[in-house]
């Protein structure tokens, strides 16, 4: 679409574009109720979990969970097993925490 020929978008895509961009927020967007209801249900039914959802914490992103996870297991002058090849802030999220990171290859 576009581009050299000089055709437009269809309407509706263009419409739902303009309605991401005017709210003007481009970072992660919190979980919809229907995304909060599919995770409670799927791990009822295959963890034969029942949680309340309010238990579950959102975070902004994997990074995020990264800091938060070493900063809940391990105590400052631990460390934390890697195994490469990893995403780097797999090894770097522990340092950031006064935690080593122990990079290991697995066979």
């Amino acid at each position: 679409m576009g581009g050299r020929h000089g055709l437009s978008g269809p309407p509706e895509v263009i419409a739902a574009l303009h309605a991401r961009v005017d709210h003007g927020v481009f970072g992660y967007a919190r979980p919809l109720a229907s995304t909060i209801d599919a995770m409670v249900e799927h791990l009822r039914v295959h963890h034969g979990w029942s949680i309340d959802p309010g238990w579950i914490v959102w975070l902004p992103g994997l990074v995020v969970g990264l800091n938060v996870a070493a900063r809940a297991f391990a105590r400052p002058g631990e460390a934390v097993l890697c195994t490469p090849p990893v995403y780097p802030p797999f090894l770097t999220a522990p340092s950031t925490k006064a935690v080593r990171s122990s990079p290991r290859r697995l066979p």
